[in-house]
């Protein structure tokens, strides 16, 4: 399934709008029923890097609530990218701040993915702020 999803980022600019809304409903509808981990990052990157808007905050933010631990546990990461590439503030300040409330998270490996996220948040500031 990664490489579909690296052929696709690949392709991204060749993607029409509503092929992209499929593939977000997709991402929304299957995230949590994965288990290999590389396929959620690859999709937490979508969300965060290729999509940035209000539609991927609100995809993430259901994805931060499934009961499944680990797609659960990189729900910081697609925070974290939605913040720094969000080329509207209001979507990048939510993205910032569910980040942050995922920090009280009951699974210590999600804490430690928001401890990590917020760490590079230090370093790796906004692209569009």
């Amino acid at each position: 399934m990664v490489p579909l999803f690296l052929e696709l980022q690949l392709a991204w600019d060749r993607v029409t709008d509503e092929q992209r809304g499929m593939f977000l409903q997709f991402i929304r509808d299957n995230y949590e029923h994965y288990k290999d981990f590389m396929v959620c990052f690859v999709m937490t990157e979508f969300l965060g890097e290729r999509y940035a808007n209000r539609d991927a905050l609100e995809v993430t933010r259901a994805l931060s609530q499934t009961p499944v631990v680990m797609p659960r546990s990189l729900a910081p990461h697609a925070l974290e990218e939605l913040h720094r590439h969000a080329p509207d503030e209001q979507v990048a300040a939510e993205a910032l701040s569910l980040l942050k409330s995922m920090a009280t998270d009951p699974n210590q490996d999600v804490r430690d993915e928001v401890e990590t996220s917020l760490g590079r948040l230090q370093t790796r500031p906004r692209k569009n702020g």
